[in-house]
């Protein structure tokens, strides 16, 4: 992880493993989700890459699974329909706090001057290797 980011002085990580440490980003997370969600670009976006059960994701090659968001498998027509209306800030709030909640511990990256193409780099290694933990964070100082 932090080979990933040697040599970038606008990024620092935080390792997050207590209870405590965990749920003071807490009301961060649910408020991000909903910030997020709010704005139409980023839930087209993630729509766009969600992939709702096993053959879609099989069958286009990439994506983010639907369980990896603790959300049942669907079939594609069915989420295509639901998905959109139910999915929104506050749900999606309640599924990052539980799994905050009983993960192993948090890595908040945090970002001095804007985001950087490796972002993409560190959450694709880490949410793949499973290594460090089991939730990540991403933070921009304004």
């Amino acid at each position: 992880l932090e080979n990933t980011i040697s040599g970038n002085e606008h990024v620092r990580i935080k390792m997050l493993l207590s209870k405590e440490n965990k749920e003071r980003c807490c009301e961060f997370v649910k408020q991000g989700d909903i910030y997020q969600f709010n704005d139409k670009g980023f839930r087209s976006e993630l729509l766009s890459w969600l992939r709702f059960n096993a053959p879609q994701a099989i069958e286009k090659g990439d994506g983010l699974s639907s369980l990896c968001q603790g959300r049942p498998p669907l079939p594609g027509w069915l989420a295509n329909l639901l998905v959109p209306v139910l999915m929104t800030g506050e749900s999606q709030a309640k599924i990052d706090l539980a799994n905050i909640k009983t993960s192993a511990g948090m890595v908040v990256f945090i970002s001095e001057g804007g985001f950087h193409p490796f972002n993409k780099s560190c959450i694709f290694n880490c949410c793949v290797d499973q290594k460090c933990v089991d939730y990540i964070i991403l933070f921009k100082l304004c």
